[in-house]
């Protein structure tokens, strides 16, 4: 009977006080012993209750320790970490379009710079107003009818952020916290300098595979922790280089609304540039690829997808795995190799993809997912991007 009470899994509260009971009842001490309305069964129903909250904590406590079975947030966002996945941050859409601004005055200079600062904004059905931003510096030079022309300017929707952190320890790896929750870090850009006095910085890339290692590699590693913020740390001098005392380490980033800033088409610049304020935007283009940061769900599905590929992209499936990652507005994706189509097409994968904001991909968005295929395919496979047929 014993063993009975240790290896039961029923663990309602009346089933415990009777079994208790049962037990104590075969002692000689109890035999024939009327429970009912003695002390003993008051002591019987407590340690009922505390066997009873025990197994549920236990039960709580072994299902967060486990990736299928976890249900808090911040416990997935562990065990991703502890296998060496990085959940999908926000990721900002982006447009090109071409941008025109008239000069003004009787002398104006021959060139104007569109830089990372200046503002353009649309103001979505819902009422929301977003903001997108160049992604780099543009310079266009002054024109024979009075204007400058910037072409082909990518705009992302967000603002540009900047932190910097100084190195507070020449022994430990410090981490370093990305202090925005709606960060993109796709583009994320990290940049070192000796000291407050220094003039050079020296940019350090993120780590990808374990090809970019060795002790003198300038490269920074993202971790996403249980606050769910994305934190930056450095090498240990075996691994990649490691940051000195003093050190000040500057981030930049796009701060970025994800999924609600696709399909927009109309913008209006809100900030000078170059001084003039006169500025038109033309172009067909409309936005794509904004997302929302990754569900506990969809961690749980693709972490151990990509830990196995480590983000390489061989087999049809890792195709439609990578295309899921990188683009969260897709809600459906096929890949299938160059052997099944007709005509025969042997060295490619063919890979189309459904999105939620509209049915036929641009020429823009499959050049963009070419180039970002292209970074993860393995020996001769070439990607080709197709619409899908509906």
């Amino acid at each position: 009977m014993t063993d009975q009470i240790k290896t039961h899994s029923n663990y309602d509260t009346q089933f415990l006080i009777e079994s208790f009971k049962s037990f104590i009842g075969q002692t000689e001490e109890f035999k024939n012993y009327d429970f009912d309305g003695s002390g003993l069964k008051e002591i019987i129903r407590i340690l009922s209750y505390s066997d009873q909250n025990g197994a549920i904590q236990n039960q709580f406590m072994f299902n967060e320790l486990n990736m299928d079975s976890a249900d808090i947030h911040n416990n997935v966002l562990s065990l991703a970490a502890r296998n060496g996945y990085l959940p999908r941050s926000k990721t900002c859409s982006k447009i090109i379009k071409t941008i025109s601004v008239k000069s003004k005055g009787d002398q104006p200079p021959s060139e104007i710079v569109l830089n990372k600062d200046n503002r353009f904004i649309t103001r979505t059905t819902s009422n929301k107003i977003l903001t997108f931003s160049p992604d780099k510096e543009y310079r266009a030079q002054l024109n024979s009818d009075g204007y400058y022309i910037f072409n082909d300017v990518t705009l992302y929707q967000g603002v540009w952020l900047n932190q910097s952190y100084t190195v507070q320890t020449a022994n430990s790896i410090e981490a370093y916290k990305v202090s925005n929750f709606n960060v993109d870090t796709s583009t994320l850009t990290v940049a070192v300098r000796d000291n407050s006095s220094s003039a050079e910085y020296v940019t350090y890339k993120q780590f990808k595979t374990a090809h970019d290692l060795d002790n003198k590699s300038n490269l920074f590693y993202i971790t996403c922790k249980r606050d769910g913020y994305y934190y930056i740390e450095f090498g240990d001098d075996v691994l990649s280089k490691k940051l000195k005392y003093q050190n000040i380490v500057y981030l930049s980033y796009l701060s970025t609304d994800g999924a609600v800033g696709n399909d927009i088409t109309e913008l209006t610049a809100s900030t000078p540039i170059g001084g003039f304020i006169d500025i038109s935007i033309t172009g067909p283009d409309r936005s794509f690829g904004g997302g929302e940061r990754a569900s506990k769900e969809f961690i749980r599905l693709n972490a151990a997808k990509n830990v196995s590929t480590k983000g390489n992209c061989v087999s049809d499936s890792d195709y439609e795995a990578a295309i899921v990652e990188l683009y969260p507005d897709v809600t459906s994706v096929r890949a299938w190799g160059g052997e099944k189509s007709d005509p025969l097409k042997y060295g490619y994968t063919y890979i189309s993809a459904k999105f939620s904001s509209f049915d036929t991909m641009s020429e823009e968005l499959k050049t963009d997912m070419f180039n970002k295929l292209k970074e993860r395919n393995v020996g001769s496979i070439t990607p080709i991007i197709v619409d899908p047929d509906y």
